[in-house]
């Protein structure tokens, strides 16, 4: 659903030119913003771990501006620092447009810790804006459940089996040299699936078949 989404939005930017590399800047504010609070911008398809320190930043006094140059993407995600740290987050997606991007985020009502957005900033955002009110419309309620069921998995401590829980606790104590070996260790489980908990798993693959709906 989304990627025909995107594929009708892409054919529609690719006769504009917005394929071509142009400075896209972002503007937000956000309602009750933790402390000490970053964001990190990434493409919004990607599941890429190491994401460089310069798309990073932080909020300040409830602002945010960060500048970027687009080369070839269209479609980017917005996620907190500290939920992207975890491995599972809630993306506030956006299109590179050419006008100025604004966002005004909100903690999430039904998810505690997490946010969500209201975009504007061009044609494009006005259309992913229309599109998220129909996905929000249509899957929301089984969204929102699946969110409380990862929520109390977190809550409970049911998310990582023994192994990934044994690195994660090294890592508390050990030096950035040692901490890349270890997240190294902590990516090879991740992408052999022998990172999460066997219950973990169960809910992850169901709510992939939701989100497959969704998006493909």
């Amino acid at each position: 659903m989304k990627k025909a989404f995107l594929l009708s939005l892409a054919m529609a930017a690719c006769s504009h030119g917005l394929f071509a590399q142009h400075t896209v800047t972002l503007r937000g504010t956000v309602e009750h913003p933790e402390e000490n609070m970053q964001l990190v911008l990434m493409d919004m398809f990607s599941n890429e771990r190491d994401v460089p320190d310069k798309f990073i930043f932080p909020v300040i006094d409830g602002r945010f501006e960060y500048i970027f140059e687009s080369p070839d993407t269209l479609a980017y995600s917005l996620v907190l620092l500290r939920e992207w740290n975890r491995g599972a987050w809630m993306p506030m997606d956006f299109i590179a447009d050419r006008d100025v991007i604004t966002f005004h985020l909100t903690p999430h009502e039904n998810n505690e810790g997490s946010y969500k957005a209201e975009v504007s900033g061009g044609v494009y955002n006005a259309s992913m804006s229309r599109y998220n009110t129909e996905v929000e419309e249509r899957f929301g309620n089984k969204l929102e459940e699946f969110y409380a069921e990862f929520d109390r998995l977190y809550e409970g401590g049911q998310v990582f089996n023994a192994d990934a829980e044994a690195l994660y606790a090294r890592l508390n104590e050990a030096d950035s040299e040692k901490s890349e070996e270890l997240y190294a260790r902590l990516n090879r489980l991740r992408d052999e699936r022998r990172m999460y908990s066997d219950i973990y798993y169960e809910v992850e693959d169901r709510f992939a078949e939701l989100e497959r709906q969704i998006y493909d």
